[in-house]
């Protein structure tokens, strides 16, 4: 499995962002082993994961006001 991911510090706030298949995102099983291992990698940084979803709409699983301030910009 590959994954993309960032390390972002926007408006002083420092989140990393993984980018997971949809079918992860909708796997309890699978979303909580892939947060588990780059969270062992960030360490105290907030993790976001995110899919481009079929419809092409972005999905973020995560610390809501991260998603909240994301899905904001992205309407600018």
């Amino acid at each position: 499995m590959q994954f993309q991911r960032a390390i972002i510090n926007e408006e002083g706030v420092t989140y990393a962002i993984v980018t997971v298949e949809q079918e992860t995102l909708n796997s309890k099983t699978e979303r909580e082993g892939v947060r588990q291992l780059f969270e062992s990698i960030y360490k105290k940084i907030p993790l976001i994961l995110q899919t481009n979803g079929n419809n092409g709409i972005i999905n973020y699983e995560g610390r809501t006001d991260i998603i909240d301030y994301l899905k904001a910009s992205m309407l600018q």
